[in-house]
């Protein structure tokens, strides 16, 4: 009975051994191409289909997402494929938004938040990216009065120069050396 007890918890064990699911290494080499970089991207679960390019394509293939889990449950994020300071494309970038943005439900205004004061979450439920002639963020957020608005913010003037101005250390959203969004100086 113990022979056969054995046995079937070493059988799992091997079962459970061979179906464990690959972890993305942390780090990919620098390519020109952005493909590697949005493979990684596609590994993530529960994104927006909607994607842009940012920054006159410093960035590719931008999208948000709300957190589903743990300690940043609810927190709307922003994530792309960036290229670095030597113009390739690295590792996928992130940011939550509640760093760097606050929704003022009097003026109905999304504006840079680096007091950390107030956070998007607490009055937006989605965020989106437009992108035409300039880079938006969009969120469908509360007012004062619980009514439903839509807020924009500028992320870039559509400038033929945005990928140059996008590495500028500044209290907006900018593309460090790195290729990883900041928001602050």
């Amino acid at each position: 009975m113990r022979l056969q007890a054995s046995i079937i918890l070493a059988i799992a064990g091997l079962a459970s051994a061979g179906s464990t699911p690959s972890i993305p290494s942390s780090k990919l080499p620098p390519s020109e191409e952005p493909d590697k970089c949005l493979q990684r991207l596609d590994e993530y679960p529960n994104r927006s289909d909607k994607r842009e390019d940012l920054f006159h394509r410093r960035c590719v293939e931008a999208r948000t997402y709300r957190g589903k889990y743990g300690p940043y449950s609810g927190d709307l994020y922003l994530e792309s494929c960036c290229k670095n300071a030597d113009g390739k494309f690295t590792t996928p970038t992130f940011i939550n938004f509640d760093e760097c943005l606050v929704f003022d439900p009097d003026t109905e205004a999304l504006q840079w938040n680096h007091e950390k004061t107030r956070r998007i979450r607490d009055h937006c439920n989605h965020c989106e990216i437009k992108s035409m002639y300039r880079s938006e963020l969009i969120c469908y957020c509360k007012n004062k009065d619980g009514n439903d608005v839509k807020a924009q913010l500028t992320f870039d003037m559509g400038s033929i120069h945005a990928d140059i101005e996008s590495l500028v250390p500044k209290n907006a959203l900018w593309v460090d050396k790195d290729g990883q969004f900041a928001c602050k100086q």
